[in-house]
């Protein structure tokens, strides 16, 4: 991969991230695309790190290597399409591993050891695994709620489940606090 030719990888990838939805194992399921998902966690991931910061990084988080992931993290799916959580394999992970590695291979090269792969999470210390676990539950979280507020009932479990998973979490990130206690009142 070179400067020259990445505009022209970079929107086939985008025009396929933009045709992939999410959430595609409901009856009726909302449309998002993964491309609108990722921007999502994108802002997600800075406003988090921004309530971190302000705390004094406890936990010295890698901001830079937590937006990365945020970014980078879905990309494989313009390849194999989103497996919702629940229905995830040990197959469909190696499957999704193996189309990142791909593109990363395509988009990068040489250079490609620089962009991790965040769905392994082999590259993670364990603070930043439990952030990022964090992350993903919070963005289902959020999401969901906005589809309650929609009249979207089946969603109820998926908020119930994510903000148990986030309970786990409040004593140790600022910034899940301070989404819950948020959540709360709209909850």
């Amino acid at each position: 991969m070179s400067f020259t030719t990445l505009e022209k990888t970079l929107e086939s990838l985008i025009s396929d991230l933009l045709d992939k939805k999410r959430w595609s194992g409901l009856d009726k399921p909302p449309v998002e695309s993964v491309l609108e998902h990722i921007y999502k966690t994108a802002m997600l991931v800075q406003l988090m790190l921004a309530v971190e910061d302000r705390a004094g990084n406890p936990h010295g988080l890698d901001y830079f290597r937590l937006l990365q992931c945020a970014i980078n993290h879905d990309m494989a799916e313009a390849e194999v399409g989103d497996v919702p959580y629940p229905d995830k394999t040990e197959e469909s992970e190696e499957a999704e591993m193996f189309a990142f590695s791909l593109i990363r291979n395509e988009l990068f090269g040489k250079h490609e050891d620089f962009v991790l792969m965040p769905i392994d999470h082999g590259n993670m210390n364990l603070i930043h695994k439990q952030f990022w676990h964090c992350v993903e539950h919070l963005g289902y979280a959020l999401y969901a709620d906005r589809r309650l507020q929609e009249g979207r009932g089946d969603f109820f479990l998926v908020v119930e489940k994510s903000v148990i998973e986030l309970l786990r979490y409040r004593g140790m990130f600022v910034s899940v606090k301070e989404a819950l206690r948020q959540l709360e009142g709209v909850l």
